[in-house]
């Protein structure tokens, strides 16, 4: 009698901080599913934070927290490592995936005497990212340059993170492949067809007013503040037109000084800090134009959030991510100017150039067609990015066999 015996998927470890609201985190609540199919998944988180609401389970290492200081989550670093190591045994794992960088440095640590295929994804631009002189930005460095090239794989959010890791980290150009964040594009556009109570909120308040909306972490890295100086210059500017609302959407250590830049400028009726919002696709559907400032990115996933619902992304040309989604024909990076895209509008950061640009959009004289928009955001679709991601590890899996 001969039987058929389904061959047991290979073991997929994946290491990441939390599945808190941050980038990398909705990142790979998307992957999570397609995951699944092809491998038999464990997933590993180093504090206990689901803002996603995932019905999935996980193991919690070294219980960490958001408030512990950057010096003492680096020096914990070697004893989560063992953790994982020990995790990786006991679960037999084939391969071990992280996201962002404190999980690549376990993960490679944790491996390094195994036979495990190690795979790491880059989310930010580290030269950026790591580019001050404290102990903690030194020490990344260094983790970087020593531990990185000793991954089989390395995945980088685009092309610029890419560059980066290569030029400035010496990282073979063999070992780096760039794939895109992921995105439900259907799932988004049902998402903002929902009911949302603090657009409501602001449409019996301010029904007339035009919103603009900025969503991310509330850290200097994000750069709001430069954000809320533009419209102050705008407000003072403005002549016989309403002024707009800026919503500024996200949570962080900066939340206590923006609110008093905001009272100092006198902008309390202008703009608004609307914090952590699950679902924040209504208020992006119901704006004029998403804004960004950022200093520097990996990728920036709200501009094809804001993409696939037919809003224009307003954008600092900033390393990395926002000159690549939106295709920029100029060198980076811009100085002074502005440059308008097929797809949105990059600038360099100078309030006032962000201003004169809020008040063309505010007039019409800088538009887009939003059906275009949404048909160039389906470019991210999640099961072309995930096929991606899948066939990496399959192939680093078939190099080791």
């Amino acid at each position: 009698m001969i039987t058929d015996i389904q061959s047991k998927k290979p073991v997929l470890a994946i290491l990441i901080y939390s599945l808190g609201g941050g980038g990398a985190e909705r990142v790979l609540s998307t992957l999570l599913p397609y995951f699944h199919q092809e491998f038999e998944v464990h997933l590993v988180l180093l504090e206990d934070k689901n803002s996603y609401e995932l019905q999935e389970p996980y193991t919690l290492l070294g219980k960490s927290q958001s408030s512990d200081c950057s010096l003492m989550k680096l020096l914990r670093i070697p004893m989560i490592a063992l953790q994982y190591r020990q995790f990786l045994q006991r679960i037999q794992a084939d391969l071990s995936f992280s996201l962002l960088n404190r999980p690549n440095y376990m993960n490679l640590l944790a491996t390094a005497p195994l036979s495990i295929q190690t795979i790491i994804s880059e989310h930010a631009t580290p030269s950026m990212q790591y580019q001050g002189t404290g102990i903690g930005a030194r020490i990344s460095r260094f983790l970087i340059r020593r531990l990185y090239p000793k991954a089989n794989h390395i995945v980088s959010v685009s092309l610029g993170v890419k560059k980066d890791l290569e030029q400035n980290f010496f990282i073979p150009h063999s070992r780096i492949q760039a794939i895109y964040n992921p995105f439900e594009i259907q799932q988004i556009e049902a998402m903002s067809q929902e009911e949302s109570a603090l657009l409501s909120r602001i449409q019996d308040r301010f029904s007339d007013r035009k919103m603009f909306i900025a969503i991310g972490r509330l850290d200097s890295g994000k750069n709001h503040h430069f954000l809320i100086e533009s419209f102050k210059i705008l407000k003072d500017s403005l002549s016989g037109i309403e002024m707009p609302l800026l919503l500024i959407l996200g949570e962080g250590e900066l939340e206590g000084k923006l609110k008093q830049l905001i009272i100092e400028l006198g902008l309390q009726n202008d703009v608004f800090l609307g914090g952590f919002i699950k679902n924040p696709y209504p208020l992006i559907k119901n704006a004029v134009a998403l804004l960004s400032a950022s200093l520097y990115e990996g990728f920036l996933n709200v501009l094809v959030e804001s993409l696939a619902l037919g809003i224009p992304p307003i954008s600092s040309d900033c390393p990395n991510g926002p000159r690549e989604i939106l295709q920029s024909q100029k060198p980076p990076y811009l100085e002074c100017e502005y440059e308008i895209t097929k797809y949105g509008v990059l600038f360099s950061l100078q309030p006032t150039l962000l201003a004169e640009i809020l008040l063309k959009v505010i007039q019409k004289d800088i538009c887009f067609d939003s059906a275009k928009l949404k048909e160039y955001a389906k470019k991210f679709d999640a099961k072309q990015i995930a096929d991606a991601y899948i066939q990496a590890f399959k192939n680093c899996l078939e190099s080791h066999s």
